[in-house]
């Protein structure tokens, strides 16, 4: 569906009024699951009445316009709004799961900011701390100067299974990678969030294969679905980042092969620790494999500057690639690890 069709209609004011109580009443009463439901209405005004939903909630389910159900469904309405410089942002929906931390925003401007936009954003928790993130982002445009997306981190918390988390969004710019302009602004946002109860399954078994070890350290599920960490090292003697540990993939019962969600990783020259998300809740009592498949990395080169982003950029080559045992190694490495939760 293309969103940006949805915006030039005109409808008797009472009518709108009318929609407006129904969708706000329904969520109000029963919840944020059933923001689909009033989402739905609204796109079926939309094409009812060929024009008119500026001021409908049209995008108070963005994970699921971004094709994120389980966030969706997972997720706890905020609809907080900041606004500076013209530009209003809003936090639409908030999720917190396990170690991840995430937030759907909608961006209203008034003017058009180019097609492409990211948020420079930091996440400030006052009763914990993260000594260090990974994360993703994206938006996109919808038409009317309007723009949708979402922030993702998985955050390394100092303490674990802190809940409430009192979270502070500061976002201070907004860059147009289509135009190259930097709107620098101060947005703030003050939310608390409630982590979703979560069974945790620790594992300790490790699995090699032609030099490189997996091991499957913990398998969480909650309601957002199944997330799987895993530790990869090597008694190679290089990099154990000399392969790309990508894509990962669970085969069920049935033989129905699924690939896994990345979410990103940390590690050293001796041991990578990855994290990998399934949408789903893994079934008690069924028998999965995991497929680790481990791609070496063919391109040695990287490039090097200062921190700040000052300075002269020099390409370097790797050190492990002149390391003979590199050199022999395979292209690619799969190793299967078997799944199952009683």
């Amino acid at each position: 569906m293309d969103l940006k069709k949805l915006d030039n209609i005109k409808v008797p004011e009472d009518e709108i009024k009318d929609m407006k109580n129904k969708i706000y009443g329904e969520r109000k009463s029963r919840g944020f699951k059933y923001a689909v439901v009033s989402l739905a209405l609204v796109f079926t005004i939309g094409f009812a009445f060929p024009g008119y939903t500026k001021d409908l909630p049209l995008y108070s389910n963005i994970y699921s316009i971004m094709g994120m159900d389980n966030f969706s469904e997972a997720g706890d309405l905020v609809n907080a709004v900041d606004t500076d410089k013209g530009i209003d942002i809003r936090v639409v929906e908030a999720v917190y799961s396990n170690d991840t931390v995430s937030f759907s925003f909608e961006i209203k401007s008034d003017r058009y900011l180019g097609e492409d936009i990211t948020l420079m954003e930091d996440f400030k928790y006052r009763n914990n701390r993260s000594v260090g993130s990974t994360g993703a982002s994206y938006f996109e445009y919808v038409g009317d100067n309007t723009y949708i997306g979402y922030v993702e981190r998985r955050e390394d918390f100092r303490k674990k299974d802190v809940t409430p988390l009192k979270t502070k969004v500061e976002i201070s710019e907004i860059r147009s990678h289509s135009t190259g302009e930097k709107i620098e602004g101060n947005w703030k946002f003050d939310v608390v969030l409630n982590q979703m109860n979560v069974q945790r399954f620790r594992f300790d078994e490790e699995y090699e294969k032609d030099g490189y070890i997996v091991r499957l350290d913990n398998v969480s599920i909650d309601d957002l679905g199944t997330e799987l960490n895993m530790t990869i090292k090597n008694n190679l003697g290089f990099d154990v980042f000399a392969y790309n540990d990508h894509p990962i993939q669970l085969k069920t019962e049935g033989g129905e092969i699924i690939d896994l969600k990345h979410e990103g990783g940390m590690g050293t020259e001796e041991v990578m620790k990855s994290n990998y998300r399934y949408d789903k809740k893994i079934n008690f009592g069924e028998e999965y494999t995991l497929i680790i498949n481990l791609e070496k990395n063919e391109n040695v080169t990287y490039f090097e500057t200062n921190a700040d982003g000052t300075g002269d950029v020099k390409e370097l080559t790797a050190d492990y690639a002149y390391d003979e045992n590199f050199i022999k190694a395979p292209s690619s490495i799969a190793i299967e690890i078997p799944l199952k939760i009683n």
